[in-house]
């Protein structure tokens, strides 16, 4: 990673977990709809993988096939381009 861009990252800290805040209880509606909308093709997909029905459970499937559920994976995403 470039001195650059670590230090923009250092420099912009506080703003970064502010996003993070953000991300785990979105406030604006379109946000929401959209995590909610990408969280349910995830589901579909691992239902799909998994040849389950709508009413079975998605936990157990979701951590067979290693996946984040969305709000955690764009946490995740964040914190790894901090920690970089």
């Amino acid at each position: 990673m470039s001195h650059l861009l670590k230090r923009y990252l250092l420099l912009n800290q506080h703003r970064l977990k502010l996003t993070v805040i953000h991300l785990q209880a979105p406030a604006d509606k379109r946000t929401a709809y959209l995590v909610r909308r990408l969280q349910s093709v995830q589901n579909a997909e691992a239902r799909l993988v998994f040849r389950l029905r709508q009413s079975d459970h998605i936990t157990d499937a979701l951590v067979r096939l290693h996946w984040l559920r969305v709000t955690e994976r764009i946490i995740f995403k964040i914190a790894v381009a901090v920690q970089a």
